[in-house]
């Protein structure tokens, strides 16, 4: 069976990119690469420029469809969706409050609770944005991404772009240095990570990882998130 012949197909359009998104959220994993060529195949300009509004447009969209529409953006490969992951990222006028800081779920009229624990849902699909930013590899964008290595103000981000820009250049020598010449002093750490490919198995990262913690001095510790217990 075609994608075309799939119940529920839509067929992404300016006036159905929602529905394009919500199909391509629920599609299973074994679809995924007819699910890579339909966007490939029919998102042209006018439909990315749909999916970019609606990126832009609906701050309260849940992180799952939000996630998708990122990833979407970047599958298309299209030079028009470059502006709208640019300013997605860039949009850090209402930064994630730490997570130690939030308050407790309050009970809702019924039976269920209403839970905002302020994880830093922004911050995570800003570093997705920025990944599929990286990822379209025309125009501007290994610029845009050393931008954002070297100014974002988050650093999840930022070590989402010192990644992307690392996969995106075949983890290069080449690549890593501009990175290390670009990143701060902080941010290093990302720099060279052991990458788990499909095609590698688990003996060979293993082996990765090992090479990595044997060198003298150590690899400094990645910076971690401060995260509420409980």
């Amino acid at each position: 069976m075609t994608t075309s012949d799939r119940p529920g197909r839509v067929r992404p359009t300016p006036e159905t990119v929602g529905e394009f998104v919500a199909w391509v959220a629920s599609a299973p994993y074994n679809m995924v690469d007819e699910v890579r060529a339909a966007i490939a195949n029919e998102c042209d300009e006018k439909v990315v420029d749909g999916l970019g509004e609606l990126l832009l447009s609906t701050p309260d969209m849940d992180h799952a469809h939000a996630g998708t529409l990122l990833a979407v953006l970047g599958e298309s490969r299209h030079p028009a969706a470059v502006q709208y992951l640019r300013e997605f990222v860039w949009n850090t006028d209402n930064i994630d409050p730490p997570v130690a800081h939030a308050d407790m779920p309050p009970l809702s009229e019924g039976k269920l609770i209403t839970c905002d624990m302020g994880l830093p849902r922004k911050v995570r699909l800003r570093a997705r944005a920025a990944e599929m930013l990286c990822y379209i590899k025309i125009g501007s964008v290994f610029e845009d991404t050393l931008q954002i290595i070297v100014e974002h103000p988050e650093p999840l981000v930022r070590h989402a772009a010192i990644d992307a820009y690392l996969y995106n250049h075949e983890d290069s020598g080449d690549a890593q240095e501009q990175v290390r010449r670009v990143a701060r002093k902080d941010d290093l750490a990302w720099v060279g990570l052991p990458r788990r490919t499909a095609d590698m198995d688990a003996s060979q990262f293993n082996a990765k990882l090992a090479e990595l913690h044997g060198q003298d001095p150590p690899p400094p510790l990645p910076y971690k998130e401060k995260t509420a217990k409980g």
